[in-house]
């Protein structure tokens, strides 16, 4: 664009400007900002029938994707429509798109707010990062709208088998996210993870990305079983990343990551502090040096809630029995009992985190949020109780503590831990438990949703045989039967999973689900059409499972929402990955049905 297009552009847009000015200045009554959204002149509403066609018609178009009901669109809509007045004697359109009402596209596109502007080049699409009044829009789209004009660089890196390696070898610091391009999660995302990268570029953080679904390869080593999955490399490390999926958080994150893993101590004060009863355990390095097996071992515990600390001071670890050249786990007082001991000597040239993890585990813990991480080893048995360790409370809660010591040691298969049942009142009212008042509650879990409840007539030791035993009946979560249920989508409940999903004469498809999921929502109507299709296939079941008020089989794993299973009538149990629309479902089902023809 020349300078000759530009000043009469800028001079005809500050004339209208100022009119417009001088009549709100003249005009007492506010215009509404649902009445200027009706008397859009100049922008172009768009929809799913005319939007890829009005795309692909202009070099350059401007698209904001807004709500109704949003505020914020209300209050930019008479600034977007004056800049589309002026833009409009160039030739560059303004649009917008109801993303409530064309859902598709604003997930098209990752909108997770609004509103959200985005910038087409010749129907590629980029982030509006410009003003939000009618000046600023002007100036931004005649700056995109220059004959030398360029997409900006691509602050995230793309590796694929031939650089990956290179890649992460040479950086301290490296996110790593692993894609599918038809990934619902993945799109939402990628806006997010795209601006991060931007942000941390001044940092030299790179993030990257790899198309899972064009390098299997690398998803097979990396054991990428879902999408998207991200990990973190240090020096060619893999750690896991166990932070926020939205631009700020991940700056955040990484940021802190970049931080040395472990704090120098260098006061005795400091020490005390550390050694209070009711800080978690603490791993510390007595060394003139962080030594290298110390710096891995602390960046694996980064996402745990051990402590990281080391000290030169000869003094200092001496305080706390040991020397210069080795290290250990302080345990306070509140994470064992009176009997066990408080420092545990690691071997750093053998120790990895797992095994530090491990030893830090007293033979009674308390199980609380943070130290989830203690218990991955099942049978665990868990007593639910309230732990109040002021003077008023210590002593229920050290005699709780002592017969459950008993209990461990009776009972080395199994992990033992007391939890505050007020911290886990959610846990036990999914099962079923109210508030007992000075009672304890006992559940033995057998696996992640795998429960037994002890009655509570019960005696504690028989219980604990019986279920060593397998004569107890596992604790099902489940709504009630529904009454009536001919619709085209079965409505499968705890109770009936067994019944009707497990069905040896039947090929069943299962959706499981979450009332509140958007995805879920959309992808009702056309699981609804799946069901019409197969409603006269006696030997095809087209299910639904509300996994958030129902317990499934440990087989059944799924971490979001919705989860898609098929179970053949061997009931082997297969995760759906495609498409979610109707032919692309019913095409698997055809053909998981010919495979089973097949083999008999």
């Amino acid at each position: 664009m020349g300078i000759s297009r530009l000043i009469p552009a800028l001079w005809l847009f500050s004339l209208m400007l100022t009119a417009s000015l001088c009549e709100e200045v003249s005009t007492e009554e506010e215009v509404a900002a649902d009445e200027v959204e009706e008397s859009t002149e100049f922008v172009i509403e768009l929809g799913e029938d005319d939007f890829d066609s009005t795309i692909e018609s202009h070099p350059l178009i401007l698209v904001e994707f807004y709500a109704p009901w949003c505020g914020h669109c209300k209050s930019l809509a008479p600034e977007y429509e004056r800049a589309a007045e002026v833009l409009a004697g160039i030739n560059i359109p303004l649009a917008k798109v109801d993303a409530t009402a064309h859902s598709s596209l604003g997930s098209r596109f990752g909108v997770s707010g609004y509103p959200t502007l985005k910038v087409f080049h010749d129907g590629v699409a980029y982030d509006y990062e410009g003003p939000r009044s009618a000046t600023g829009i002007v100036q931004y789209m005649q700056n995109e709208n220059r004959a030398d004009w360029a997409p900006p660089p691509e602050p995230v890196l793309v590796l694929t088998t031939d650089n990956f390696t290179e890649t992460i070898d040479n950086s301290p610091l490296i996110l790593v996210e692993f894609y599918a391009p038809w990934c619902g999660h993945c799109k939402r995302l990628e806006p997010e993870y795209k601006k991060a990268a931007a942000d941390l570029q001044s940092s030299d953080i790179p993030l990257a990305k790899v198309d899972a679904t064009a390098e299997p390869e690398l998803a097979k080593q990396f054991e990428v079983e879902g999408y998207p999955m991200l990990f973190m490399f240090r020096e060619g490390v893999k750690y896991p990343y166990g932070g926020p999926r939205e631009r700020q958080g991940i700056v955040k994150y990484m940021l802190e990551q970049s931080k040395p893993p472990s704090a120098e101590i260098t006061s005795t004060k400091e020490l005390t502090s550390i050694l209070k009863a009711d800080n978690p355990p603490v791993v510390l390095l007595c060394a003139e040096e962080m030594v290298e097996s110390y710096y891995e071992l602390a960046n694996s515990g980064r996402e745990s809630f051990l402590i990281f600390k080391h000290s030169s001071s000869e003094a200092l670890c001496s305080d706390v029995g040991l020397e210069l050249g080795t290290a250990g786990i302080i345990i306070p007082y509140f994470y064992r009992s009176k009997d066990e001991p408080w420092l545990i000597p690691i071997d750093l040239t053998e120790a990895d985190f797992p095994s530090v993890l491990k030893a830090a585990r007293p033979l009674v813990a308390i199980r609380t949020k943070p130290t989830i991480a203690w218990y991955s080893d099942y049978p665990i048995l868990v007593a639910y109780l309230e732990i109040d360790t002021s003077k008023d409370g210590v002593k229920d809660f050290q005699f709780w503590r002592d017969r459950l010591l008993t209990v461990a040691r009776q009972y080395p298969q199994l992990t033992v831990a007391m939890s505050n049942e007020k911290e886990y009142e959610k846990e036990l009212a999914e099962m079923g438990i109210a508030d007992r008042g000075d009672d304890v509650s006992m559940v033995m879990w057998a696996g992640p949703k795998e429960k037994y409840l002890k009655n509570e007539e019960e005696d504690f030791n028989d219980f604990i045989e019986d279920y060593l035993a397998g004569e107890l009946k596992p604790f099902i979560r489940s709504q009630p039967k529904p009454k009536k249920d001919k619709g085209p989508v079965v409505t499968v409940v705890g109770s009936t999973f067994q019944d009707i999903v497990l069905d040896s004469s039947k090929h069943v498809l299962i959706e499981f689900y979450a009332p509140w999921c958007g995805h879920c929502k959309k992808l009702e109507p056309e699981y609804k059409d799946l069901g019409k299709k197969f409603k006269k296939n006696k030997d095809v079941v087209i299910a639904k499972f509300d996994a958030t008020a129902n317990d499934a089989p440990p087989d059944f794993e799924y971490t979001g929402f919705p989860t898609i299973f098929f179970v053949g009538t061997g009931n082997e149990v297969v995760l759906y990955e495609g498409e979610r629309d109707t032919k692309t479902m019913a095409s698997f089902i055809k053909k998981q049905l010919k495979s089973k023809k097949d083999e008999l």
